[in-house]
């Protein structure tokens, strides 16, 4: 079955994915799910597509699906295992629950009781994860009552207890957890706190089987194969292993594959069959989530003789019935002629099956093929198509590889600030190239010549649009002296040697045209008190006053860095009311280059300071813009009242900007 995903906002991403699990889609900040029509033969593995939607979610902020992806990643769960990009992971998830904590909500609350759990980001303290817990469990969270029940059960920072555990479970059972519902049946399975039944056990494994909960299919399989609180029924074993084989159980595959087969038995002339003994020759017909299963098992030996060419023969069944992995893998061996006859050609067209289907791998490798010419004509711009398909699902290497084309014009129009972005983001989950390829294409774009208007232009831009002047995206911006030399007369000095406070017109591009004496003139011959306008814009733009915030354990903000991707992100300094809000004790300012700064709180610790002091030096040393390694009083960032306009720039001594 096929399901779109339908996000808090209304919009609909990119594509069907197919999830089974209905129960948590609000977990992964999705309002609800539209079931379209089925569709035959459809072979995505519902583990992908649940992936996916938790990729998706946490990329927009969500502190739960940031959490769960942090899980997959460290523990190798449906994504290749990695400590780095786990890592970065659980610090977004802590960001974002601390900022969500401060208005109650349950997913944030939920979040750093997982953490507290773990010990990730944080100390482990089962008493603290147990007061989060508690905290959203009060608010209904279902996987927050079940974590509740959890800690209870075990004696975890809270007192032994398995018949209140029992009480938690039934109550997130009833708001929708499934993991819940698996404990219950866990519970009365083994006699853990109750009586041993298993008739119970089966039907509290069955409620979470239905709601896609792949330990309790398997255990619910076992338990229909052996008849145990059931009546024995190898059809519906069968049925429940292959639910969670598809979700890619460990053990659910070899249990299926173990199974008797339906078809009565072959007479005793028949030739042996060519499968395993573990294996039935039924598998012949079987659906391609089993047969990929024992590509991989006779490719790596794994339950079987290891066999390569049994393996090939498994893996071309699965993909000639259009099993994505297995088109992928078939294509990508055909390409390299690995234990195939090379074939470059059949090989780029099994990859475009694949890839067609949103396999990231196959965008990847089919990305690589257009690029080198192998087995396809040679075409930058379909090249970058298909890395465009996998870097918008988030792939670090197809967004290193789209920013490389954008700064080199491979395929599409030379773009630095478009370049800028997909490295950025590529460099976020630590692609070792993308930093290094990031700093290069900013160093570009700031050697970037910025022409002046000319008076005949600005004469016409009046006569023709007053209201599109471009007033109305200037703003004041810190810029080194020496690097305005030709491209501005108007500048406002302040306490830090080389550094002055200009103003310009943000262009597309990320492009800058400076304000000069004529265009300054032009806009006061109209009457217009442009220093006013350009700090208004300032804080019309600067919605989210800091680009990333250090905050402590309980949400109080510690320090504020500055580097938004407008560039001007030190200018959000002049802000000092809203500043003094954040920082009710005072506080002090890095600018270590033109684009970044940080407010660090005078009741910041050493550890804070040291953190705080470690990111201003590496903006410092990584600019080619530098201003100043050190921290410093915020005045010193405070040119004259009268340089930024008196009704915006009010205070004592060298005044504060609201």
């Amino acid at each position: 079955m096929r399901y779109f995903l339908l996000d808090i906002d209304g919009e609909t991403p990119d594509g069907p994915y197919e999830i089974p699990d209905l129960v948590r889609a609000p977990e992964f900040g999705f309002d609800r799910l539209v079931l379209p029509e089925s569709t035959p033969n459809d072979c995505w593995r519902p583990a992908h597509a649940v992936l996916e939607a938790i990729q998706f979610s946490a990329g927009r902020g969500n502190p739960e699906a940031q959490y769960y992806l942090a899980r997959r990643y460290d523990e190798g769960e449906g994504v290749e295992k990695d400590e780095g990009i786990g890592g970065m992971w659980w610090k977004k998830a802590i960001e974002s629950a601390r900022l969500t904590v401060k208005h109650g909500d349950p997913s944030g609350q939920f979040v750093l009781g997982g953490m507290h759990y773990r010990g990730k980001c944080v100390d482990r303290d089962f008493e603290k994860a147990a007061q989060w817990f508690k905290r959203a469990a009060k608010q209904g969270h279902a996987s927050a009552t079940s974590s509740m029940g959890c800690l209870i059960l075990a004696g975890e920072g809270v007192r032994r207890d398995p018949l209140e555990a029992i009480d938690w479970f039934k109550t997130a059972s009833k708001a929708g957890s499934p993991a819940a519902q698996y404990n219950l049946g866990w519970m009365y399975q083994t006699g853990i706190g109750v009586d041993a039944n298993l008739t119970e056990a089966a039907a509290w494994y069955e409620r979470a089987a239905e709601r896609s909960h792949a330990e309790s299919q398997f255990n619910l399989g076992r338990m229909y194969e052996a008849g145990a609180g059931v009546p024995k029924d190898i059809e519906k074993a069968r049925l429940w292993f292959d639910k969670a084989a598809r979700q890619g159980h460990p053990e659910a595959r070899q249990a299926l594959a173990a199974l008797p087969s339906a078809a009565p038995p072959a007479p005793a002339s028949a030739e042996p069959a060519e499968a395993p003994a573990s294996v039935p020759a039924a598998a012949e017909a079987a659906d391609a989530d089993t047969q990929f299963s024992l590509y991989e098992a006779h490719r790596d030996g794994r339950g079987v003789a290891k066999d390569l060419r049994k393996a090939l023969d498994w893996l071309r069944k699965a993909a000639e019935q259009g099993y994505p992995d297995a088109e992928r893998a078939l294509g990508a061996r055909l390409v390299r002629g690995d234990g195939v006859t090379r074939d470059a050609e059949a090989g780029a067209e099994w990859l475009r099956k694949a890839a067609l289907k949103g396999h990231l791998g196959a965008c990847q490798d089919l990305a690589e093929l257009y690029r080198s010419g192998d087995g396809v004509p040679q075409d930058f711009s379909k090249s970058l198509h298909w890395h465009k398909t996998a870097a918008d699902r988030g792939d670090p290497r197809s967004q290193y590889e789209l920013g490389v084309a954008y700064e080199k014009g491979l395929g599409v129009e030379q773009d630095l600030p478009e370049a800028a972005r997909w490295l950025r983001l590529a460099a976020g989950q630590r692609h070792a190239k993308a930093a290094e390829a990031l700093d290069r294409v900013e160093a570009q774009a700031a050697k970037a010549v910025l022409r002046q208007p000319t008076p005949e232009e600005i004469e016409r831009l009046g006569k023709v649009a007053f209201d599109a002047l471009p007033i109305h995206e200037l703003v004041p911006v810190y810029e080194l002296a020496e690097a305005l030399k030709g491209k501005t007369d108007i500048t406002a000095p302040v306490g830090v040697p080389g550094l002055v406070v200009a103003w310009a017109v943000l262009m597309p591009n990320r492009m800058r045209r400076y304000v000069g004496a004529e265009l300054a003139a032009f806009w006061e011959g109209r009457g217009l008190r442009w220093r006013t306008i350009a700090m208004e814009n300032l804080k019309r733009i600067s919605p989210e006053l800091a680009s990333f915030t250090l905050a402590r354990e309980d949400g109080a903000p510690v320090a504020l860095l500055f580097k938004q991707d407008d560039g001007v992100g030190p200018s959000r300094l002049l802000l000092t009311q809203r500043l003094a809000q954040v920082f009710p004790a005072g506080y002090t300012v890095g600018v270590p280059a033109c684009d970044a700064a940080v407010a660090l709180s005078n009741s910041a610790g050493a550890a804070e300071r040291v953190h705080a002091a470690s990111i201003i030096e590496k903006c410092h040393r990584d600019s080619a813009r530098r201003v100043s390694a050190e921290f410093h009083p915020p005045e010193r960032f405070w040119p004259a009242a009268e340089a930024l306009g008196d009704s915006t720039y009010k205070g004592s001594g060298a005044g504060r900007a609201t």
